[in-house]
């Protein structure tokens, strides 16, 4: 049995469209399996989906209402995240949404631990 394995993969090595579709096959066997893999690392060890923009929008309304941001900072905010909340203050004002330079959460904190 062994001997007639070996005499058809040396038949099948010596033609070249033969081994280029066999490597072709190993390779797309090695994608498929990396693919798995990596789903199954994000499925399994990262934990769920990533965090939307509307989530991170969710935290930082947090910290305004605790009062660590104030409603400039809280705009600069929602503006960098791209997302067009109405809130009252906004509302009664009439104030247009600017976009501002990103603001970065580090620097927030800094002001406000000062």
């Amino acid at each position: 049995m062994f001997e007639s394995v070996r005499e058809f993969w040396t038949e099948i090595n010596s033609m070249r469209e033969a081994r280029m579709v066999f490597w072709f096959l190993v390779l797309a066997i090695v994608l498929a399996i990396a693919v798995w893999g990596i789903k199954w690392i994000r499925d399994n060890l990262l934990g769920d989906s990533p965090v939307s923009s509307s989530d991170h929008l969710s935290s930082f309304r947090e910290l305004r209402d605790q009062g660590i941001l104030d409603d400039d900072e809280f705009r600069r905010v929602r503006s960098t995240v791209g997302l067009k909340e109405t809130f009252p203050e906004a509302d009664k004002n009439n104030d247009q949404v600017e976009t501002t330079e990103p603001v970065k959460f580090e620097e927030l904190e800094k002001e406000n631990n000062d």
